[in-house]
Order: C-alpha cells, then structure tokens, then sequence
C-alpha cells in the first residue's frame, strides 16, 4: 500500500469542503428557481447541459468568495465532475444557441447590448446582479 504524503491528504479535505459548500449554494432551491426563471426569460434553451452550468455559475458568481470567473468554472467543474474547459465550452454551446439574447440582456439592462459583445462572461455577470436585485 502507498502512503499517500500528509499534504495530498489535507489538499484533498479542503477540496471536499470547498465542493460541499458550493454544492450548498447551487442546490438552495429558492436562488436555483429564480436563477432558472431569469435564465429562460433570456431565451437560453433549457435542453442544453450549458443551460445548468450557467445557472450555477450564476449562483456562484454571487453567493460564493471565488476571485474571478475561471474560479467559477472550477467550481461548476468540481460539483458536476467535469472539466473546466467541458463547463465552459458547455455554456458557450448554450449561449450561443439561445434566441436573441442580446435583446434579451438588453430589456434588462436597459441599454442596448449588441449581439457581437455577447460572451460567457458577460452573460454571467449581468443575469448575476440581477439575481440579487
């Protein structure tokens, strides 16, 4: 049998901290509704795999302390067993098939978004304030 190193030992426990917690923040019934409910009004199709990684980086974008987005993805990565770039690539898919979203986007903003500025990270920002709201 091999010893596994001390180190690997606590990394691996503050893994499966850090995916129970966020597991706790996207499985909150309340915030996942009105996280899909904001999500379909833009027009995403709920049929795609994107559609759920993008409502749970929606609700890590807010309830979370991760830095940036790519924590994020890491975060949806770690809860679904996936890889960060399959959790990426899977929201773009979703985003991109999604009908008019820019127009979406911009009746809830209130300003004109154009279709060309449309990107993961936009897209995860603006519907995350406005989970807040």
């Amino acid at each position: 049998e091999i010893a596994v190193p001390r180190f690997f030992a606590v990394l691996n426990s503050m893994e499966a901290q850090k995916e129970k917690q966020y597991k706790e923040y996207v499985e909150d019934k309340s915030i996942r509704h009105k996280a899909e409910l904001l999500v379909l009004k833009c027009r995403v199709p709920a049929k795609f795999i994107g559609f759920d990684f993008l409502v749970d980086s929606i609700i890590l974008f807010n309830a979370a302390e991760l830095r940036g987005f790519y924590d994020i993805y890491s975060a949806v990565a770690l809860i679904r067993r996936r890889s960060v770039k399959a959790v990426i690539r899977d929201i773009c898919y979703a985003i991109k098939h999604s009908y008019a979203l820019h127009a979406s986007l911009s009746d809830l903003v209130g300003f004109p978004i154009a279709e060309s500025d449309i990107h993961i990270g936009l897209v995860i920002a603006y519907l995350a304030k406005f989970l807040v709201l």
